[in-house]
């Protein structure tokens, strides 16, 4: 894997407002939730709540950097999509009502022309079963 770090995200925003707060809510997304969660403090800007947060030099000791890292990621995302399907029903429904946009934004930065991700089965379920499209961006 040619990535430096990945961040998956699930991102929402609404032009007029900050939605951060009224964002966690809908998802019961508490203080207790163990998912790092950042509020946008302007209208317009993203609230978002990191589903993988993944530096790949904190692998750099293990036998096989690269595939502790792949690992780590593939095991942050399975945790992702049981993180969003449990979910009130109607959550994701309910931030759409509100004109509240929400997705999934995937960020890297890589050190090569290449990335190499594998979004597991369970992961892009989860997203389509909470109508969910994903973004990817690297080097942004």
């Amino acid at each position: 894997m040619a990535a430096e770090w990945i961040q998956v995200s699930l991102r929402a925003w609404a032009a007029d407002r900050c939605v951060g707060q009224e964002f966690f809510e809908l998802l019961s997304a508490g203080e207790g939730d163990p998912l790092k969660r950042q509020s946008g403090s302007v209208p317009g800007q993203s609230a978002l709540i990191h589903l993988v947060d993944e530096v790949a030099s904190t692998y750099s000791s293990a036998p096989e950097p690269s595939e502790a890292f792949a690992g780590a990621v593939a095991e942050a995302l399975l945790k992702g999509a049981a993180w969003l399907d449990a979910r009130p029903p109607g959550a994701f429904a309910a931030c759409r009502s509100r004109a509240i946009n929400v997705d999934v934004f995937v960020g890297a930065w890589i050190n090569q022309d290449q990335l190499d991700l594998n979004l597991p089965p369970e992961f892009l379920l989860a997203c389509g079963r909470a109508g969910l499209s994903i973004s990817i961006v690297t080097n942004d």
